[in-house]
């Protein structure tokens, strides 16, 4: 517990404060204090996140991966059978290319910044410990809309396979 409460109140810190940057209004010696006095606390709950964080990611990435697999495997026995599915096509395709995304730039970027965090000496450099954290607060902001996006992208492709089933139940195709 007692090491959770820095890094706590170091995120309530950075969620709280006002951004920071080059030309921003620098932050105030007591905000300085604070996140100098629990940084290194915190670099090792990162760090620890950075791990458990890595799993979680691996996880949902073979979760995607094996759903698209199954949405590319429907297109195709439904092409076999001269069922009209270009929506369904374009869909994975714009899926395939979200998870890409996803997986090998937005990720990607957000794991090197955690490791930046880590490597920063914050006792002497608690401002750029504190931006740092920031920009991985936006960064993690961009990871998650990709997830609310594909997930978007997985109902929409959901109703169009209940679209064709209908159709295949009334005869049309």
């Amino acid at each position: 517990m007692k090491r959770i409460l820095p890094f706590l109140a170091l995120i309530f810190v950075a969620l709280l404060s006002p951004l920071v940057s080059a030309d921003a209004v620098p932050l105030s010696e007591q905000h300085i204090a604070v996140i100098r006095a629990n940084c290194s606390a915190a670099q090792q709950d990162i760090q620890a996140f950075r791990r458990t964080e890595l799993v979680t990611r691996s996880n949902r990435s073979n979760k995607y991966e094996d759903i698209l697999r199954l949405m590319a495997a429907f297109n195709a026995r439904a092409s076999i059978n001269k069922i009209n599915i270009s929506d369904q096509t374009l869909l994975v395709s714009q899926f395939e290319a979200k998870l890409n995304t996803f997986r090998q730039v937005d990720y990607k970027h957000y794991d090197e910044m955690l490791g930046d965090i880590v490597s920063i000496n914050c006792s002497s450099d608690p401002v750029k410990f504190y931006n740092s954290l920031t920009a991985l607060r936006d960064q993690r902001t961009v990871i998650n809309q990709d997830i609310k996006d594909m997930d978007a992208q997985l109902d929409q492709f959901g109703t169009l396979v209940n679209g064709v089933r209908t159709s295949l139940a009334g005869g049309n195709q």
